[in-house]
């Protein structure tokens, strides 16, 4: 590690060891999950992770929180809801991620206060993130959640290579990922079967060997983007043909593959004009 990257994670020391317990915001990636650890085993505060559980977030990401906390030794409090009460993020404007965190973040706020008396909030939000479309970032700031990746200017990049340094290596070439209404363009209304439709495509492509992708949903069709490095698994017919008729089993009409590739926030683009 070079000098800059010693600089930042002594900032990140200083700044968690400034609180005697925290809470950590872990929904099971990549960013949320380097913080937790680090906090765990490097700093002498109380960690405790919580991961907010809902139809927006795959469930085998909470699975692997589990298991994540389990190895690292740190106390897991989940908490389950199937509903979303503000009717904002349903309608899924632009902004909706604005309206999520917002929910998401004042419900463990309130909880983490409540069941253990902890007031400080971590949450895994990286430097690159600032740079990226993401309204959510003003929910947590009206909060008062701390990001302390964001705060040190850790990168995407330096957590994955810190990662992969210490044991981890399993985890630091964990594809990023985040909430299922992503996938979702903005203005058509989020329902419980459209985010679970979503879920058992993606779910399957993985399971076919699939790492890097989005299902895209625009009603009866799936919008699949995979990654450059992954279209040869397609020039097998037999995979596109097992592909076709279990979208198909789970509602889609029509399967059709992007030919721009995989990226990630693609449907802000909408957005950028």
């Amino acid at each position: 590690m070079d000098y800059t990257f010693n600089k930042k994670i002594s900032d990140l020391n200083l700044l968690i060891l400034s609180y005697d317990k925290v809470i950590v915001a872990f929904s099971g990636g990549v960013d949320s999950a380097f913080l937790l650890w680090y906090c765990k085993n490097n700093t002498n505060s109380k960690v405790i992770a919580f991961t907010f559980n809902n139809n927006f977030i795959n469930k085998r990401d909470v699975e692997f929180a589990k298991l994540f906390c389990k190895k690292i030794n740190v106390e897991h409090f989940i908490y389950n809801s199937d509903e979303i009460t503000d009717s904002e993020i349903l309608k899924n404007p632009v902004n909706r991620c604005y309206f999520c965190k917002k929910e998401i973040f004042s419900t463990i706020k309130r909880l983490s206060k409540e069941k253990f008396g902890i007031n400080t909030i971590f949450d895994g939000t990286n430097f690159d993130d600032e740079f990226d479309y993401r309204p959510g970032l003003k929910a947590l700031d009206e909060l008062g959640i701390i990001s302390p990746l964001k705060i040190a200017k850790i990168t995407k990049k330096e957590i994955r290579t810190f990662l992969g340094k210490n044991g981890f290596s399993d985890i630091a070439s964990k594809p990023s990922n985040s909430c299922l209404a992503t996938r979702v363009p903005y203005n058509i209304e989020i329902t419980k079967e459209i985010l679970l439709k979503i879920e058992k495509s993606e779910n399957f492509l993985h399971d076919l060997g699939f790492k890097e992708f989005r299902v895209r949903y625009h009603n009866d069709i799936a919008r699949l983007e995979i990654s450059k490095d992954e279209y040869i698994i397609l020039f097998d017919s037999l995979i596109r043909d097992k592909i076709v008729e279990k979208f198909k089993s789970f509602g889609f009409r029509y399967v059709t593959l992007d030919l721009l590739t995989f990226k990630s926030g693609s449907m802000n683009e909408v957005i950028n004009g």
